[in-house]
Formats: structure tokens, C-alpha cells, sequence
């Protein structure tokens, strides 16, 4: 059976070419995305991976002693209450370190304590409590616990000696207990470093004081290099742009039959009198038959309907419409006087076209 052509209006069938041509390009597009998806891309990736991971937790806990008093009875008191200063005689420091590998390791390090006695945006002092002391250990767990009186009689008596030379009263002083940290470490996987620095901060300057600061210091971290493994996306990466390549080249296709089994039709004409009519038609006065113009009469053509209608307007005349049937023609008058205003319509297969060929502008 033979296929016949459908008529498609030219502007669409054009709109439909562009259309067409970009899909095209779209598919070449997507058929080499797809050969280089399932040819070319690699199928393995790099990424880190860690080959060793460790854990290293450094603390500070404390209790506080008492002079003897007949207010308070619980002695020493423990982590988070108030305390008077007056009845401090001395804070017990226990300071500890843990080092947890996921595979033996040699560890060499040091650690030490300071205090810093700060008067705000006045003056400081740095006292060393325990002076860097190094250790070592071996396996996958390593750790030490150690204890320490602390006492805040030196540090009192610096602040009143400082209080007095200098004539003014420190604000806000307080004492910051660092423990220090530093460690070196030899794995399978290659050396590390670290680092911890937990603090304690004990106010000088109230009689009823609290001590805060980062008691606790702990990190986790790793030992990593780049492997190559194999991409856990790559099938879904060719999966999507072969469904892509198939999905393009197929509109494609259907695209191009279309525009094959089709044929351009032509836009029909513009009815003009019938758009003059339906604009125009209530300031229309039709006349049977033809007028015959004296040769007295100047006549003024317009290559318009809208340009005799403004004139019309000016002049507040009505606008005559004479058909003539022989010559295949629309004629369009304004009268005024011995001056006539006219617009031609020339009548092809009911569409027409306006001349003024054969009507030259007379002034």
C-alpha cells in the first residue's frame, strides 16, 4: 500500500526541521557518550582508604582539699561544685593519657604541665609544675596516670606582689593548668604525629569560685593512601548514557519520518476584503455598480485602507465601497468637493492585493 504525504504548513514544517537538526546532533552527541561510557571510561577509581586508625584521649580530673573548718564536713571535694577559696589548701590533679591503635605500634613522646598566672589585658606568668618527661611504649594500646598536688598559694602571692608594685588590682585573674602533650608513633602504615592539649581554669580573684576549661582532649584520626578499586558506578554510568544515545536516535528517527512523508502547505492567503469588512464595515456605505469620476476631479490614492479611513476622519466623511465585478476590483471613496480619496483593491481567487499602478497620487 503507498504511503501518501501529509501536508504540514510551511513555518511548521521548518520549526520541525530545526528540530529534527538538533536532535540529530543530540544523537551523535549521545552515541559517542555512549561508546566512550562503555568503551573508554575506566573501570576502576582512586580513592584513600585508611591502612591504619588510632585513637589518643588526654584528661585532667581533680579533687580539691580542705583546711580544716567547722562549716564543711565532705572533704576533698570532687569535679563540678563551688569552692571557697579561703578554705582551699591544695587541688589534687590526676592527669592521664590513652593511645588505642588497630595495629601494634612503637610510640615516643613527652608531656609536661604549665600554669599560667593571666591578669587580664595586664599581665601574665608561666610556671612550670612538671617539666617535659618523655615515655615510650609498644603494642596497640598504650597509656600512663599520673598525679599531682597543686597548690595556689604561689600563684596567690605573685598576684598580691604584682597587685602591689603596680599600684592597680588585676581584674579577673585566673590560673590555666595546661597538660602538653607531643607524640610520635612508627606503624605499618607509615609514622604519625600528634598532639593534645586539655586545660583546666581555676579563678583567682572571687572567694567563691568554680574551675572550668577543656578538661578532656580526645582525637581520632588515620593513616590513608590512595587505592584503586573498582567503580561501583560504572555500570549505572553506561546504563544511563546508552539508554540516552538509544532514546535521542530514536526521536531522531521518528523526526525524519515524519518530515519524509510530508509535503510543505502553502499558508493560505489573507482575505482582505473580508478584513476590511470585519475592521471597517459599520463606517462602510456600499454603492452598486461604478462611479464615473469627471475630469474635473482630482483624485488621491492611498496604498492603504488606513490611510483613507485617518482622511475620512479628518474630513467626517463616510466611506463609499464599489464593487466592480468586470474588472475584478474593490474600490474605496472619500469625497470632498471636487477632491476624491481612493484605495484600489485588487481581487485574485478572493484574496486581494491593494495597487496603485494604475491611480498615481494627483495633487
Amino acid at each position: 500500500m503507498a504511503l501518501t504525504k501529509k501536508e504540514i504548513l510551511s513555518p511548521v514544517r521548518l520549526a520541525l526541521l530545526i528540530v529534527a537538526a538538533l536532535v540529530f546532533a543530540g544523537s551523535v552527541y549521545g552515541v559517542i557518550a555512549a561508546y566512550r561510557a562503555v568503551f573508554l571510561l575506566p573501570a576502576t577509581i582512586n580513592k584513600p582508604e585508611a591502612m591504619y586508625k588510632y585513637t589518643q584521649k588526654g584528661k585532667i580530673d581533680y579533687q580539691v582539699h580542705l583546711k580544716p573548718n567547722k562549716i564543711l564536713t565532705e572533704n576533698p571535694l570532687g569535679p563540678g561544685k563551688s569552692y571557697y577559696a579561703k578554705l582551699v589548701d591544695h587541688i589534687s590533679l590526676n592527669y592521664s593519657y590513652l593511645f588505642k591503635g588497630d595495629q601494634e605500634t612503637s610510640l615516643a613522646g613527652t608531656y609536661s604541665i604549665t600554669a599560667t598566672l593571666e591578669a587580664k589585658d595586664m599581665w601574665q606568668k608561666d610556671f612550670v609544675l612538671v617539666p617535659p618527661t618523655s615515655f615510650t611504649g609498644k603494642g596497640n594500646d598504650f597509656s600512663f596516670n599520673k598525679n599531682y598536688d597543686l597548690s595556689l598559694t604561689p600563684f596567690q602571692n605573685y598576684l598580691s606582689e604584682a597587685n602591689q608594685e603596680l599600684g592597680v588590682s588585676a581584674a579577673d585573674p585566673k590560673v590555666t593548668v595546661k597538660l602538653a602533650i607531643n607524640l610520635q608513633g612508627d606503624t605499618p602504615a607509615g609514622s604519625l604525629q600528634g598532639s593534645l592539649g586539655p586545660t583546666m581554669v581555676i579563678p583567682l580573684s572571687q572567694g567563691r569560685f568554680k574551675i572550668d576549661g577543656n578538661l578532656a582532649d580526645e582525637k581520632s584520626d588515620s593513616i590513608s593512601k590512595t587505592v584503586t578499586v573498582t567503580d561501583p558506578a560504572l555500570g549505572q554510568k553506561k546504563s544511563r548514557l546508552i539508554y540516552l544515545a538509544i532514546s535521542t536516535v530514536v526521536l531522531g528517527l521518528l523526526l525524519a519520518f515524519l518530515l519524509l512523508f510530508s509535503k510543505s502547505k502553502p499558508v493560505p492567503p489573507v482575505d482582505q476584503e473580508a478584513a476590511i469588512q470585519k475592521k471597517y464595515g459599520a463606517r462602510l456605505v456600499k454603492v452598486p455598480g461604478e462611479i464615473q469620476l469627471g475630469d474635473q476631479v482630482m483624485v488621491v490614492s492611498f496604498a492603504s485602507i488606513d490611510e483613507l479611513v485617518k482622511v475620512a476622519d479628518e474630513l467626517a466623511k463616510p466611506i463609499i465601497k464599489v464593487n466592480q465585478a468586470t474588472a475584478g476590483l474593490v474600490n474605496y471613496y472619500v469625497f470632498d468637493g471636487q477632491v476624491v480619496y481612493k484605495y484600489l483593491l485588487a481581487r485574485k481567487n478572493r484574496a486581494f492585493q491593494s495597487t496603485r499602478a494604475d491611480f498615481p497620487v494627483s495633487i
